[in-house]
């Protein structure tokens, strides 16, 4: 995670994350599940598009080997239009990101992804954009875009493993060595490096 990244988040800019949520949910209920599980998990637009919550909920006794689950009891399985299709497993950790897949699972109860039924990837983007665009999400009115939801988890997962708000946000300066063990579990956790888990042995998330 780079300073730059988290200055870009909603809560650095003064977004109330919430009003915007109930904002675009009166003109599409889909791109708010949507916006909600790019927040609760720290997802690409695409990733978050094409997630099939159905399929991509795995149980700690299910990782594979390779996978250290740490506390955690439930992570999702993120690599659907992930970048360079590198897979990574998120912690499923607070009530937020339940409360998220929960609705992600309602808005696709029968295995398919959460993006708009019947829409290519192509036009499915497309509306999204175009109806954050119309709440005013976008860089000239509220100064954000839908990006600044995945710097605004990388943010917040910096506070819950260090218990410090990151520079950018005014945070106390910590010691270099947790300072960069949080920048580099938030990286993983965003799928900037291998295949990681948020809170592993490392005890730390990741940013980017």
């Amino acid at each position: 995670m780079t300073t730059a990244q988290a200055g870009r988040s909603w809560e650095g800019n003064g977004i109330d994350a919430e009003a915007v949520l109930v904002a675009v949910a009166k003109r599409d209920p889909r791109t708010a599940v949507i916006l909600e599980v790019m927040l609760a998990f720290g997802l690409r637009r695409k990733e978050a598009v094409m997630l099939v919550p159905r399929l991509a909920e795995v149980p700690a006794h299910a990782l594979p080997a390779s996978a250290s689950p740490g506390s955690y009891l439930a992570f999702l399985r993120i690599k659907r239009c992930s970048k360079g299709g590198r897979l990574r497993y998120t912690a499923i950790r607070n009530p937020a990101q339940t409360r998220a897949l929960s609705r992600a699972l309602e808005a696709a109860p029968h295995g398919s992804h959460i993006g708009h039924p019947g829409l290519s990837l192509k036009q499915a983007l497309r509306r999204f954009s175009n109806t954050l665009h119309r709440v005013g999400v976008n860089r000239r009115v509220l100064g954000v875009t839908g990006h600044g939801l995945r710097q605004q988890f990388a943010a917040d997962l910096y506070v819950e493993l260090t218990d410090f708000a990151p520079p950018v946000r005014g945070g106390d300066v910590i010691d270099s060595a947790t300072m960069q063990a949080a920048y580099l579990a938030v990286t993983e956790q965003l799928g900037h490096g291998r295949p990681q888990i948020a809170g592993g042995t490392s005890g730390v998330g990741t940013a980017g």
